[in-house]
């Protein structure tokens, strides 16, 4: 997030159409995708591993033998907990968190941006 809104600052800084203008886009855009790349994996991660107890149940079980019964409802007890995505145990990785690092980096450049403009204009 932070390398995000700081690569957005120097976008602002770098002269129009340069090299390094260019360069700083395409960082900007890379270090973008590999977030989202992340984040639309765990949504789709945690999506997968709810449909899981739904698909065993409507499988034809009442087919089984005694014992693929019971190795299906040993399945369906284990499929309960939905498979989540964490980030050092401490937040989910969705497509929400992207949401989230996407407002956050556009308030920290927002700020950056400011500080600036008061610290030329006080000058």
């Amino acid at each position: 997030m932070i390398v995000l809104a700081t690569i957005s600052l120097v976008l602002t800084r770098t002269k129009v159409l340069s090299f390094e203008m260019l360069k700083f886009i395409f960082l900007f855009m890379l270090e973008l995708t590999i977030v989202f790349g992340y984040c639309f994996m765990g949504t789709s991660l945690s999506d997968a591993s709810s449909r899981i107890s739904n698909a065993l149940y409507n499988c034809t079980w009442y087919k089984l033998s005694e014992k693929q019964k019971k190795t299906l409802i040993i399945f369906q007890l284990c499929s309960k907990n939905e498979i989540v995505l964490k980030g050092s145990w401490l937040f989910q990785i969705n497509l929400q968190l992207f949401v989230q690092i996407m407002q956050t980096t556009y308030s920290i450049f927002n700020i950056f941006a400011t500080t600036d403009l008061i610290a030329t204009d006080g000058t």
